[in-house]
């Protein structure tokens, strides 16, 4: 797979069942769910299919970035050393020659700090779309290490293409707005942040968070304005740029659910399932 990925085979296209265990593919754990002992293939699944709709025989590519949420879930004093363990793997290089752990890196290469950054953040687990999978494994890569402007500028390039592709996807299923019909991408973040208000997509609050790191980060560093508070700029973008991946390609909470271990859509009426997943979605053999 082409671009930079942190994670050796981060993002790669798998058909999956839900696993309970705690695995993670780079680091050779065990996977302790029912159907395999053998080592995981992803972060905590192994290969099968999830349909995401059980009327429609079909299936569908997600990549898979979940094993944060398993070590956000231990004990506190287990979870700095899983997180250690997790932050080497960003050490290593992206596409190695060779098969590699977390044990060939030596644990002076990862600094507390770095585990503490890596904590910080709580990317989707997984998305639809691997374009965004790949910058989602930047924006991590960049903030764990510390290089914070490049955390900001990828994570608010982040946020305005996935606010254009849903205003522009989801438009021609959703009231119509006079002045954005046909329009393409935009440069402003506004338009299209009170377009998907307006459909009901993003709620105030987060607009306004929104419209602030616009304003206050986005145009400021790129129009050559003072950088004050660099660090919490960055944690600040990321986040968001998280969180609205999640909300129109992570499969959100509100529009799919897992029933008997299978990823299933709750709507399949709405827009974001028929303009930004169903067209991803292929006839099982």
């Amino acid at each position: 797979m082409e671009g930079p990925q942190p994670y050796a085979n981060a993002g790669k296209r798998l058909r999956f069942h839900r696993c309970r265990g705690s695995v993670n593919r780079q680091r050779q754990r065990r996977c302790d769910c029912s159907r395999s002992q053998k080592t995981c293939d992803g972060d905590g699944v192994l290969k099968n299919i999830h349909r995401l709709n059980p009327m429609i025989d079909s299936q569908i590519p997600i990549f898979l970035y979940g094993a944060r949420r398993w070590i956000l879930e231990l004990p506190l004093g287990r979870r700095e050393a899983e997180a250690r363990g997790a932050v080497k793997m960003l050490v290593l290089p992206s596409q190695p020659e060779a098969t590699m752990t977390d044990s060939v890196v030596p644990d002076a290469l990862v600094t507390p700090a770095m585990a503490e950054r890596y904590l910080e953040l709580d990317p989707p687990f997984a998305t639809v779309n691997q374009e965004f999978q790949t910058v989602i494994t930047e924006i991590d890569y960049t903030y764990v290490h510390g290089m914070v402007f490049s955390t900001v500028s990828a994570s608010c390039v982040t946020i305005e293409r996935i606010l254009n592709l849903a205003r522009i996807t989801l438009h021609p299923h959703c009231p119509k707005i006079k002045d954005l019909w046909g329009k393409g991408p935009s440069n402003e973040w506004y338009e299209n942040i009170d377009a998907l208000v307006s459909w009901g997509y993003l709620d105030p609050d987060f607009a306004n968070e929104l419209r602030a790191i616009y304003r206050e980060i986005r145009c400021r560093y790129l129009h050559s304005g003072e950088i004050k508070a660099l660090a919490a700029d960055a944690l600040k973008s990321a986040r968001a740029a998280y969180r609205v991946l999640g909300l129109f390609v992570g499969f959100p909470p509100d529009l799919f659910t897992f029933v008997e271990g299978r990823l299933t859509c709750k709507n399949v009426g709405d827009p974001r399932y028929v303009a930004l997943y169903l067209p991803h979605m292929t006839p099982t053999a």
